[in-house]
């Protein structure tokens, strides 16, 4: 959903997100790496002094692999939106020095903010990038049960190698 900034009025804009929001519901799919059954939140937005201000919450939900062994983890998450952006035409030009304030400061094009970039952003920096499995024993069972059938898979050493055991000048 694309948002045109000029367009927000001045007490602000809201937008509702539910499992019908396909354009949330495929951005969630895309961050999380999963399968997302549910998503639901409001993102608000608001200029102020040239700067677009998007505050809010999202609650994604669905399954995800585990990391570690492979199984299907389901997942539920309330994030905290609070993020800041400017408009590109305010960017300065070549290399800058960013102060501790501006290191959440997004930028957004042509006077158009995407909001499934927002979400992506949102749902990319909350959740964590390794997600396990709550019962850690039966998750190391599964693991090494899987690890020792891949080693009876492999062969011993690449038979390519086996031509140079015995090469010398």
């Amino acid at each position: 959903m694309r948002i045109v900034v000029q367009k927000i009025p001045e007490e602000g804009q809201t937008v509702s997100l539910d499992d019908q929001t396909a354009w949330a519901q495929q951005a969630a799919n895309e961050a999380m790496g999963g399968s997302i059954r549910g998503m639901s939140g409001q993102l608000h937005l608001q200029v102020r002094h040239e700067m677009l201000y998007v505050t809010g919450e999202l609650c994604p939900a669905g399954t995800v692999s585990c990391h570690r062994c492979g199984q299907s983890v389901e997942v539920a998450h309330t994030l905290l939106v609070d993020l800041r952006y400017i408009g590109a035409e305010h960017k300065p030009e070549g290399s800058f020095e960013l102060s501790t304030s501006e290191l959440d400061m997004g930028w957004y094009d042509e006077g158009t903010l995407q909001l499934a970039d927002v979400v992506s952003e949102v749902i990319a920096l909350a959740v964590p990038m390794k997600i396990l499995c709550e019962d850690a024993k039966a998750c190391e069972q599964r693991y090494k049960a899987f690890a020792s059938d891949d080693e009876q898979e492999r062969p011993a050493s690449h038979s390519g190698f086996r031509a140079l055991k015995n090469w010398t000048r």
